[in-house]
């Protein structure tokens, strides 16, 4: 069956953009953010702010691992292996790419890496 690749490839292009927003507002929230005055803090607000600031760097870290994502998969249409499974070389099903236009692995390879039961071979 032959990939819509106008399609996915707008889908992605769509997200990347909607990425680019979100990763600069975190950075701009963080950049933003007010210095914490240590004589405030207390022994409970120690470990909030912490934490939050934990959180704030993972959503970050996972937006831009997204991002990552994205760009491969656009670069894949470009050289023309869009839709081919990266560990067994099968094409990845039109219902998989509708659910994540960026996905890598066919539905059977992903459940066994995701299961633990086989490492990806790049």
């Amino acid at each position: 069956m032959a990939l819509d690749f106008e399609k996915y490839g707008k889908q992605l292009r769509e997200e990347l953009d909607q990425l680019a927003r979100e990763l600069d507002l975190d950075r701009v929230a963080e950049e933003t953010r007010p210095a914490t005055d240590d004589r405030i803090l207390n022994a409970a607000h120690v470990g909030y702010t912490g934490e939050s600031a934990d959180v704030s760097a993972e959503i970050l870290d996972l937006r831009d691992g997204r991002r990552g994502q994205v760009l491969v998969a656009m670069q894949k249409i470009d050289d023309g292996t869009y839709g081919t499974c990266e560990r067994c070389g099968k094409e990845i099903g039109t219902k998989r790419l509708d659910a994540d236009p960026a996905a890598v692995y066919c539905i059977d390879c992903a459940s066994l890496l995701e299961a633990g039961i086989e490492t990806p071979t790049l």
